[in-house]
């Protein structure tokens, strides 16, 4: 995504990723790419930080895409109804 904010999305450490993503959302950020290649699956937690990210980006009208995510955790985005929050790439 030209001229958006890079992200990469540690398994280890999803959710405080995803939190750092959020701040950087909240921040003056219009657009952020975040890089779920490394991401097998993600829990309970990944998922309202998710949500979360979801709300902040349209209460700000930040474009999110998400590059790289598997089929299992894209299923689990659509599943819960966020894969439509997001655009996907990759």
């Amino acid at each position: 995504m030209e001229g958006a904010t890079s992200l990469k999305i540690s398994e280890v450490s999803i959710t405080s990723s995803l939190r750092e993503a959020k701040s950087k959302i909240q921040g003056s950020t219009r657009k952020i790419a975040l890089d779920f290649s490394s991401v097998s699956r993600i829990d309970p937690n990944a998922v309202r930080e998710l949500e979360e990210i979801a709300i902040c980006a349209s209460e700000r009208d930040v474009t999110v895409q998400i590059h790289g995510a598997n089929v299992k955790v894209y299923k689990v985005m659509k599943l819960l109804t966020l894969s439509s929050r997001f655009t996907f790439s990759g």
